[in-house]
């Protein structure tokens, strides 16, 4: 199994974690000049949105070629995006609420959210990379049984005798 949450770059990893809806290179660098300008320089004096858009290109290449980001293609409109993550059996799907807004917010086209559009070659996520970004869902441990239930339960019971008395005494009351 690949380790958890390990990339080439930090840059790779941060692109990862926003292509859990369809998005273009252009689209990834203004949400980073809006949202997480370190990851870009946008926040340097010589920072140059061509030079940014150029790398997230090759970090959107690198991660295809992992198989952990898949390209979609392009999108006449938000609703073709939705369908083109939609229907790969590669990526996140993107569930009836979560897409109803995302449709929405892009259609608004207002101006604030120029980092929500779906112009150019769009990208999703993986479910491998999403897997790799957040880890396994963790299973429920196994119910406390025997000593180790009866252990517990005496510290439970101890611990809030402990607070009810130190709560009792700062109101200046007793048990």
């Amino acid at each position: 199994m690949e380790e958890l949450n390990v990339f080439t770059s930090d840059l790779h990893r941060r692109v990862v974690g926003n292509l859990d809806i369809p998005r273009s290179a252009e689209a990834l660098v203004r949400t980073f000049e809006k949202h997480d300008p370190s990851a870009i320089g946008s926040n340097a004096d010589d920072y140059s949105r061509k030079d940014a858009t150029k790398r997230v290109r090759e970090v959107l290449k690198e991660l295809e070629d992992d198989g952990l980001v898949v390209n979609l293609g392009e999108a006449t409109s938000a609703e073709d995006a939705l369908d083109a993550m939609n229907s790969s059996a590669e990526t996140l799907d993107i569930g009836k609420q979560q897409g109803k807004v995302f449709v929405e917010v892009v259609e608004s086209r207002r101006s604030g959210l120029r980092h929500l559009h779906v112009d150019g070659e769009l990208y999703g996520a993986t479910v491998k990379a999403w897997r790799k970004l957040n880890g396994p869902i963790p299973e429920e441990p196994p119910p406390l049984t025997g000593d180790s239930l009866r252990e517990a339960e005496e510290f439970n019971r101890k611990w809030h005798e402990e607070n009810d008395a130190r709560a009792n005494a700062a109101k200046g009351g007793s048990k």
